[in-house]
């Protein structure tokens, strides 16, 4: 045998808001605040430079398996040095575009 207080709120109708703190209905004529419109997410530069390492990565292994030979030790501090340089151009560019005159 169940109680009322066995069913969750959702299923019950409840809001768990006392009815007091129940929203309102507006009526039509009522002017409804506006709500800015929500921003953009912005990508970040270290998000699209570690997608773009561990995408080589992901080739170099698939051109190696195919039977490509690399230097794998130069072929890796080249690509940390890519991703060193463009992280501080990234960084630099968006603490100009950031700045506030």
């Amino acid at each position: 045998m169940s109680t009322h207080d066995d069913v969750p709120d959702s299923v019950s109708g409840s809001t768990g808001l006392p009815e007091s703190a129940a929203p309102e209905s507006t009526a039509p004529d009522s002017a409804a605040p506006v709500e800015p419109a929500p921003q953009r997410a912005r990508l970040r530069v270290s998000t699209v430079v570690w997608g773009l390492v561990v995408a080589a990565i992901g080739i170099l292994v698939l051109a190696t398996a195919s039977g490509v030979s690399f230097d794998l030790g130069l072929v890796m501090i080249g690509l940390i040095g890519f991703a060193g340089i463009a992280l501080l151009i990234g960084s630099i560019a968006s603490g100009i575009r950031n700045r506030h005159p």
